[in-house]
């Protein structure tokens, strides 16, 4: 491949995606450490990626979560990670 080759195949590349966009995409985490706030009991959880989880059960003493005020779910009021949609600095939903 030719060094005008390469640019022109790299031009095409840029008009169908900026690097602006290229740069803004996020990796998402899934995996999760909810902490219950009653007894403190941790635990790794995958969180779903099509919708907000609004409770939990703490396996340890059976409390079961549930969002704090203004957060949209149990892992971002609770977790070490929040909710795709939060991670993506969308609102929830």
């Amino acid at each position: 491949m030719t060094f005008s080759a390469f640019t022109s195949i790299f031009k095409i590349i840029i008009v169908v995606m900026p690097l602006k966009q290229l740069s803004m995409q996020k990796i998402i985490q899934l995996n999760s450490t909810i902490t219950c706030p009653a007894c403190g009991f941790a635990k790794e959880e995958t969180i779903p990626e099509d919708s907000c989880q609004f409770f939990y059960e703490c396996e340890n003493c059976k409390t079961i979560l549930k969002p704090k005020m203004g957060d949209c779910c149990v892992y971002c009021s609770y977790g070490s990670k929040k909710c795709p949609s939060v991670q993506q600095n969308n609102n929830c939903g």
